[in-house]
């Protein structure tokens, strides 16, 4: 996974603000940065690290485009949870700038 230090915790301390539950919840660690992440309620567990670090990178990618592009992308129809999503992006954005300089568009279709 690009040569980075992942790990995943199955914490299972806190629901998703869009619903998913404490069951689904783990704590992924990508050279020291942290990221929630919730399992599907199917599979509350990670089948793949290689995979939730492709889905932090393409929240990473969004978090750095503008409100308006990333709603134009994902097609949000609640301006309040379109900006809660653009919010929590930049942040894993900021996230991964603490250990990737490089182009994250490049970075997501390793």
């Amino acid at each position: 996974m690009h040569g980075w230090n992942v790990t995943d915790t199955f914490a299972k301390i806190k629901a998703a603000p869009w619903g998913a539950m404490e069951a689904q919840h783990h704590i992924i660690t990508i050279e020291g940065e942290t990221f929630d992440y919730w399992g599907s309620i199917i599979h509350p567990e990670v089948e793949s690290l290689a995979e939730v670090v492709d889905m932090i990178v393409s929240d990473a990618i969004i978090g750095e485009e503008s409100f308006g592009e990333m709603c134009a992308e994902l097609g949000f129809d609640d301006p309040q949870q379109a900006l809660d999503s653009w919010e929590g992006c930049k942040e894993t954005a900021r996230k991964v700038r603490k250990f990737y300089s490089g182009d994250l568009y490049d970075l997501g279709r390793e």
